[in-house]
Parts: C-alpha cells; sequence; structure tokens
C-alpha cells in the first residue's frame, strides 16, 4: 500500500544528498580510547587501555556486530539466556574479533600495570 510519500521523497533526494555534503565535518576516521584503574587481589594497582581505531566510515558498522556476534553464538547453539538482565556475560571482545577483521578496524590492549607500581 502507498500513502503517497514515495513519488515527494524521492524527488528530495538529490537535495537531500547535496545538502548532507555540505553539513560534512572532520574525517572518516573515529575511534574510543579506555583507559581503566583498578587494584589486583594482590593490592597492586593495575591500568589496563583499551583502545579502538575504525578507518574509512567503518566506525557505524560497529553497533550491528553485537547483534551479528549473537547470531553467530546462536547458530553455533550457544543461545543467551532468555529474559531482560545485564549482557555484560554475552559477548567479550573476541566475539568481535572476527567481524573487525571484515572491516578496516584495530584494537588493542596495554597492561601498564609495571609502570605504575614501580
Amino acid at each position: 500500500a502507498s500513502f503517497g510519500l514515495s513519488q515527494p521523497l524521492r524527488r528530495l533526494a538529490p537535495l537531500m544528498h547535496w545538502m548532507r555534503g555540505l553539513a560534512t565535518w572532520g574525517t572518516d576516521r573515529g575511534g574510543i580510547f579506555v583507559s581503566v584503574d583498578g587494584i589486583r587481589e594482590d593490592g597492586t594497582a593495575t591500568r589496563r587501555i583499551w583502545s579502538l581505531i575504525a578507518e574509512g566510515d567503518d566506525g557505524p558498522f560497529i553497533p550491528a556486530m553485537a547483534a551479528a556476534a549473537i547470531i553467530r553464538h546462536c547458530r553455533e547453539g550457544r543461545r543467551p539466556a532468555a529474559g531482560a538482565r545485564s549482557a555484560l556475560h554475552e559477548l567479550s571482545t573476541a566475539d568481535f574479533d572476527y567481524f573487525f577483521q571484515q572491516r578496516n578496524i584495530t584494537v588493542g590492549v596495554r597492561d601498564l600495570s609495571d609502570e605504575i607500581n614501580g
């Protein structure tokens, strides 16, 4: 069923595409840097840094990769538990490795514990 919107919107597409080009700033490179400090069970300080760099507009694909990783688990017979709860333990960073390799996305982890403990 048509609601009469397709033709007017289709005619506006070239204008909207042109206007999008006017509002573009920055680069096609994005990333995140996370630093976590803590205390180990033995009482020593620990610091780990996780970083991700996405090149060439690959960053917007990252949120969908979580769903793809869950689907991959299901295909392997590892279904998530039913019901609302924290999803903290559903995926690990390793679950994203396959998807990052398909794109221009680089991740790294640094352990600076030795440096902060002298």
